[in-house]
């Protein structure tokens, strides 16, 4: 009676194992695009990517590092979607990518100040929490691309030059 059930349970680490190799390995064949497509929780920061036409960014050779406002707090980029300002989208987008670095969450943070492709923020650890510029935390650190890194966030990043009541009135100017 032991026999069969330590043949079934020496199977089932094995497919486990299997699993979790093969996952693993599939995982990092995804550039950052596709990683993140397969997120449930992208959406908005994926179509803002298409509309500031960064795709080729998140695709290349890289390395690059994407911080990535999950849906739930990216209602800032939601209205400069709706606005349909593409230049305000192509500044807030390029605050989230840190091109040629893949950077994890620790180096990020022995950083403590990052130059992003939209201009420089600051990282520091608080605690056990990532933060960015004081107030964006880190939700989901190190996600793994073939082409670089991932850290989910529970904020937008605005371009440094401006505060955010001028970013949205510069849009809301605009649009009359």
């Amino acid at each position: 009676m032991r026999r069969p059930i330590r043949v079934f349970l020496v199977s089932l680490v094995t497919v486990l194992v299997t699993s979790l190799i093969l996952n693993s390995a599939l995982a990092q064949t995804r550039n950052v695009l596709d990683t993140l497509k397969a997120q449930k929780n992208c959406s908005i920061f994926l179509k803002a990517v298409q509309m500031a036409e960064l795709t080729d960014t998140l695709t290349d050779e890289g390395p690059v590092t994407v911080l990535v406002p999950t849906d739930d707090a990216a209602a800032d980029l939601k209205s400069a979607i709706d606005a349909g300002n593409i230049d305000n989208i192509y500044r807030i987008v390029s605050c989230h990518i840190i091109s040629m670095e893949a950077l994890s969450a620790n180096k990020l943070v022995e950083s403590g100040e990052v130059y992003t492709d939209g201009g420089t923020i600051t990282v520091k650890k608080v605690g056990k929490d990532i933060i960015i510029n004081d107030t964006i935390k880190i939700t989901k650190a190190d996600i793994k691309a073939s082409n670089g890194i991932i850290h989910l966030i529970n904020g937008v990043i605005i371009p440094p030059e401006e505060t955010y009541e001028e970013f949205f009135e510069e849009e809301s100017e605009e649009e009359e």
